[in-house]
């Protein structure tokens, strides 16, 4: 785990949307929040609610 490397994107999606995981390719979708107490309770929602794998 020590040489992960996980790429984060800034995305034009709104505030109201989550953060996109795509673990195939260690990518982060993570929209451009105004305040870091946003993108903490996005983050915090998206890794509370997540629903598994899927295909999309």
């Amino acid at each position: 785990m020590s040489s992960l490397r996980i790429v984060i994107q800034s995305t034009a999606s709104g505030e109201q949307y989550l953060p996109v995981a795509h673990t195939c390719y260690n990518l982060l979708d993570l929209p451009m929040y105004s305040s870091k107490e946003i993108l903490s309770a996005r983050l915090v929602q998206a890794i509370d609610h997540y629903e598994g794998f899927s295909l999309a």
